[in-house]
């Protein structure tokens, strides 16, 4: 066994002249057999297509998109589904590809794997294109296949995309609707709230605090006439009960005159100056009034109509020469002042009149009180009503405003939708069509040979190393005795003949070495 540790190259050269035949007849047997692999591979054909992915027909200004991806993300998309499963197995079942129909043992997976690997997907996201090429034995089958399968590619986006389109217009119908509803529902809302609370809303304060200030001043009003009245009712009490005093004390003096001289006098006060004493008070108070109040307010247009009574009642007496009293002639033809009850009962009309006027104006004054609480109450709840009717009034103008937002996305998404089914929105466009192959693209026999020379010149190499490694021949007397540890004693003489070199050796008469 030869040691390669401390060969020089003298030595490898030797030996590789003393096994070149090992190496030749490797080198020609691989070499052959790889160039007759090469040869008899079958031609392999590429037909390719060319497929520009466009913007819509429209410009983006007048009609928005119903997709809006981006150039790359596009391209990404279709590429996976030029080689997706489903356009494949199609492609398959359509070309009957791989014994499609006609093998057996014929497999799905294994076919679509095949078609798959003989498929090429190339994109430019620059340029906006795909190509799609197909390698098949068969150049019209190659130039089909890529056809049909930019076909199938064209109407699955443009199928895909129409989709898209009609699954968002009707997403946006159905949210559109219930919004509708919803918005419905807040105004009704709205509105019953603005019912419940009528006269404390907010847009009603300035109205509610006029009418405040109003029935304040009213109340006032009331409570100084009310006062008024009770005041003369007072005086003309006083005076009743004064004169209630008068005239017992003028029937005493009568009864006592009368039973002296025998005479009796008759007194009476005349009705038309009782007139005139309540005509007199009532156009004081109304001159009082008016300096306070205008023509409209309510007790001066009430004492208007009184003074207006009194001055009827006063045009039925006719004027009287004297000036308070009228005489009349008693027993015995003697005259002196007679005592009547007529300005008595004057007062007592007065005071009857006096009582309904408190009576009214007490009435009047509750109803005032009450009127005031309803608008304080008002007041004092506006806060809270408006607290409530701002997160009302919030909610239904969010909700009338994502009405309108869905509004005009309706729109859009309708106008996009006819858009992907027009015609004239042609994103996919077939500017290249694959072509029938002339020359097949694959294999190059030559490169096949070249590489199968290449390979069995290694492997003849190999196998002069292998030969020689395996050789159990000592080559010489320093592997001898390096090898066996021993002197050399003797060596045999190279014995020439013919120009050749002959050695004896284990057995053998001679072995050839090498030539002269």
């Amino acid at each position: 066994m030869i040691d390669f540790t401390n060969l020089r190259i003298e030595d490898y050269l030797a030996m590789l002249w003393k096994r070149k035949w090992y190496g030749i007849w490797t080198a020609v047997i691989v070499t052959g057999v790889v160039t007759f692999y090469a040869w008899r591979l079958p031609h392999i054909y590429r037909s390719e297509t060319t497929i520009l992915v466009q913007a819509q027909g429209i410009a983006e200004g007048y009609v928005k998109p119903a997709n809006s991806d981006r150039m790359v993300d596009r391209l990404t998309g279709v590429s996976l589904e030029v080689q997706s499963r489903s356009l494949l197995e199609r492609a398959i079942k359509d070309f009957n590809l791989y014994g499609y129909g006609t093998l057996s043992n014929f497999s799905m997976d294994t076919a679509v794997t095949a078609l798959r690997d003989n498929l090429e997907v190339k994109t430019n996201a620059d340029a906006g294109t795909i190509r799609i090429a197909f390698f098949s034995p068969q150049p019209p089958l190659s130039r089909d296949v890529t056809n049909r399968l930019a076909q199938y590619m064209i109407s699955s986006q443009t199928s895909s995309r129409e989709e898209v389109a009609v699954n968002t217009d009707q997403f946006i119908d159905d949210q559109l609707h219930q919004t509708e509803k919803d918005l419905a529902a807040q105004e009704d809302k709205l509105k019953t709230f603005k019912m419940q609370h009528l006269g404390a809303l907010p847009e009603q304060n300035a109205a509610n605090l006029t009418a405040l200030n109003g029935l304040h001043s009213q109340l006032i009003s009331n409570e100084s006439a009310s006062q008024r009245a009770e005041d003369q009712q007072s005086i003309l009490e006083q005076r009743l009960q004064d004169q209630k005093r008068l005239d017992l004390l003028s029937q005493d003096m009568m009864t006592k005159m009368g039973d002296k001289s025998g005479s009796r006098v008759v007194s009476r006060t005349s009705p038309r100056k009782t007139l005139l004493t309540q005509l007199e008070t009532k156009q004081s108070q109304l001159a009082d009034l008016t300096s306070k109040y205008t023509d409209k307010f309510p007790d001066v247009v009430r004492l208007r109509q009184e003074i207006q009574d009194l001055e009827l009642q006063l045009s039925k007496y006719p004027p009287e020469n004297s000036d308070d009293s009228l005489t009349s002639q008693g027993v015995g033809g003697s005259t002196s002042p007679a005592v009547g009850n007529n300005d008595g009962s004057a007062i007592r009309v007065q005071i009857a009149t006096l009582k309904r006027e408190i009576a009214a104006r007490t009435k009047e004054h509750d109803d005032i009180l009450k009127q005031i609480q309803i608008y304080q109450a008002r007041l004092n709840l506006s806060p809270r009503v408006e607290q409530e009717l701002f997160s009302i009034t919030r909610s239904y103008e969010s909700l009338r405003e994502h009405y309108k937002s869905l509004q005009d996305k309706k729109f859009n998404a309708r106008v996009g939708a006819n858009l992907e089914k027009s015609d004239r929105n042609e994103v996919f466009k077939i500017i290249d069509p694959a072509y029938l192959p002339e020359k097949p693209v694959r294999p190059n026999r030559r490169q096949i040979a070249l590489l199968g020379l290449l390979a069995g010149i290694g492997m003849g190499l190999g196998m002069v190393i292998a030969v020689e490694y395996f050789d159990p021949a000592l080559g010489g007397e320093e592997m001898a005795a390096s090898h066996l540890g021993l002197p050399v004693l003797i060596c045999f003489p190279e014995v020439r003949a013919g120009g050749k070199v002959f050695v004896r050796s284990r057995g053998r008469e001679a072995r050839l070495l090498k030539h002269g």
